[in-house]
């Protein structure tokens, strides 16, 4: 498991003990019983601090984990999408893109057009090639990158 521990552990303290009539009695039922009546209840105290111990490890580790998907998506998805007036971009044929309205190698893109016009953040003005403007803007989030 990726944080070190079985989340049965994690939650409860101790891992997963399957039937008695299945296998035979756990390691750790057997050395809890050897034990004197007064050591059980320090061997417990020790194991909670143990396992809250172990409970900040795995959430730390999870934080990190999160903080390096986070930082890797913010730079291969969430940035690059500006697109420079004369630019060339297909555009996602959003109609044909649900299943049984395309073919198997129909391709889900329209194009090329070029970028006529930036209006906002993200959102264009584009053109055929013959030089035709479509009236409705585009959100650049339907666009890509036409390379000849």
């Amino acid at each position: 498991m990726a944080l070190g521990n079985s989340l049965c552990f994690l939650v409860y303290g101790q891992e997963a003990i399957l039937p008695p009539n299945i296998t035979l009695p756990s390691l750790q039922c057997s050395q809890a019983s050897r034990g004197t009546p007064l050591a059980l209840p320090q061997n417990r105290i020790n194991q909670l601090v143990r396992l809250e111990e172990l409970r900040d490890k795995a959430k730390n580790k999870f934080r990190n984990h999160q903080m390096i998907m986070k930082r890797w998506f913010d730079h291969h998805l969430a940035g690059n999408k500006d697109y420079q007036v004369g630019e060339l971009v297909l555009k996602w044929d959003k109609l044909s893109e649900p299943k049984g309205k395309h073919m198997k190698f129909q391709h889900l893109q329209l194009g090329p057009f070029q970028v006529e016009e930036k209006i906002g953040q993200g959102t264009y003005i584009l053109k055929t090639l013959q030089g035709e403007t479509k009236k409705l803007p585009v959100n650049g989030q339907h666009l890509k990158r036409y390379f000849q």
